[in-house]
């Protein structure tokens, strides 16, 4: 059995790497049919981490995605990628999952391939791990932007592959100030982790903290960084 299954991944790298780009993946402009890639629109403060999601919708069946989410490398650095629902259903159908976050300044590659069974999963792809650069221009905005190269479907003892139709709603990640009190970590949630980081500071153990971060820290509002935020910011979180 595994010398089959090794057989069939061979044959079809084999078509993928003949094939151009694009004989797989047909885009569409207006169909009610199509299936839908979508990315989260986000802010994040100069210095921040943000998560940009990315989504699948409609009734498919699929064998084959390479998809590039392409973005700004001078605004963001994409930190990691975390599989979604759909990525863990592709994993668990004994599917293939590459995935090249460095190879290329501002481009994030996934690649998924299902030598057997077809994926038909809803919902989250996986999730992109973003850093802002320290210096980012507040108002600046990364597209974040949908590239299919390869998206289809092709059962066991074809080699000739059908295109699945999509659509593709790119997101963006807009710098802006957070301006939360007690949003240390500059994530968009107060946290324990933000009293974490807070108390490290107070300690002189030098955490990174970004200049939005700081601000945030002053979480009682007093005018200075001391003490009494911690509490103020445990507060914050239980809701006092």
């Amino acid at each position: 059995m595994s010398k089959r299954i090794t057989s069939l991944i061979t044959a079809l790298l084999i078509v993928l790497l003949m094939t151009p780009a694009g004989i797989f993946a047909r885009t569409v402009t207006d169909s009610e049919t199509a299936v839908s890639f979508t990315a989260d629109n986000v802010t994040a403060a100069p210095g921040a981490e943000c998560d940009v999601s990315i989504y699948i919708q409609g009734e498919y069946l699929a064998h084959g995605l390479t998809m590039i989410v392409d973005f700004d490398p001078d605004l963001l650095t994409v930190e990691s990628l975390t599989p979604g629902p759909v990525c863990m259903a592709i994993s668990a159908a004994l599917g293939m999952v590459t995935t090249d976050l460095t190879g290329t300044p501002g481009k994030a590659k996934f690649t998924a391939l299902l030598p057997s069974d077809a994926v038909s999963e809803q919902g989250c792809l996986f999730t992109l791990r973003f850093k802002v650069a320290d210096n980012a221009a507040v108002g600046a905005v990364s597209p974040i932007t949908i590239d299919v190269h390869q998206f289809y479907y092709m059962p066991v003892g074809e080699f000739m592959s059908t295109p699945i139709d999509f659509t593709a709603v790119n997101g963006s990640v807009t710098v802006a100030l957070s301006g939360l009190p007690g949003d240390v970590d500059c994530d968009g949630v107060v946290g324990e982790t933000d009293i974490s980081l807070l108390v490290s500071y107070l300690l002189d153990y030098d955490p990174e903290i970004s200049e939005q971060g700081l601000a945030n820290a002053d979480a009682n509002g007093d005018g200075s960084i001391d003490s009494l935020d911690p509490a103020a910011i445990w507060s914050i979180i239980i809701g006092g």
